[in-house]
């Protein structure tokens, strides 16, 4: 999917064989040591395993599991935010949650202060790499992608999970209406740098999601009386 990031990294990484269980736990020690000497790495979920069959020359009855480029990190790299502990908890049985208003609204927060964050390093990146630059788009689909999906869909599960399900319902709509699109661009071209792609990316990465972001977090805050 002309992946460039692969082709530039320091060394790439394919795990192959063993037990789904074994392999992850392997690439995630690989990727914090490697963290922890000031390298990054990307575990790769789309690419063509019968290419890196043949060009590795990996046996037909031995899987390709993984893919992991690992280098010196080019641009800054942030938290893309992690769940709540609360958010995947049950306690004591299977479906006992500590889900309140509380958590909702520190999710909120945090969604409201990465669309800030995400326009500081917009502007600094194209002042830096200009704006046609993949410095840029790399940014635009990082937080389109990873960041600002993510914490909209868990923001409609609390949503939900907290009664308030026409504002969960809202939500849903502009998540599936990002995956649904980025589905078919990437059908269509086969290339996650197309133009098509790109446009995608950038038009909910800078408008759309930190859209529907502000836009929750007034609804929240209406909700919960603040």
């Amino acid at each position: 999917m002309r992946q460039e990031f692969i082709e530039e990294a320091g060394v790439v990484f394919v795990f192959v064989g063993g037990r789904e269980f074994n392999v992850a736990c392997a690439v995630e020690n690989m990727l914090l040591m490697a963290h922890a000497l000031g390298l990054e790495g990307c575990v790769v979920g789309s690419f063509d395993r019968e290419a890196v069959r043949k060009i590795l020359g990996v046996p037909d009855e031995v899987k390709i599991n993984m893919v992991v480029p690992v280098g010196f990190p080019k641009v800054e790299e942030t938290n893309p935010g992690k769940k709540l502990p609360e958010e995947v908890a049950h306690y004591e049985v299977y479906g006992s949650t500590r889900i309140s208003k509380s958590i909702l609204k520190k999710v909120v927060d945090d969604a409201v202060e990465k669309v800030e964050e995400f326009e500081r390093l917009l502007s600094s990146y194209i002042e830096k790499y200009g704006e046609e630059s993949m410095e840029v788009y790399r940014l635009e689909e990082k937080y389109a992608a990873f960041v600002f999906k993510p914490l909209l869909t868990r923001i409609s599960r609390l949503l939900r999970l907290l009664g308030y399900v026409e504002a969960a319902e809202e939500v849903e709509e502009v998540v599936k209406g990002y995956s649904n699109e980025r589905w078919r661009r990437l059908s269509e071209t086969g290339d996650i740098n197309s133009a098509s792609v790109v446009e995608h990316e950038r038009k909910y990465s800078r408008e759309v999601f930190p859209v529907a972001i502000r836009r929750v977090a007034a609804r929240v805050a209406e909700l919960l009386g603040d």
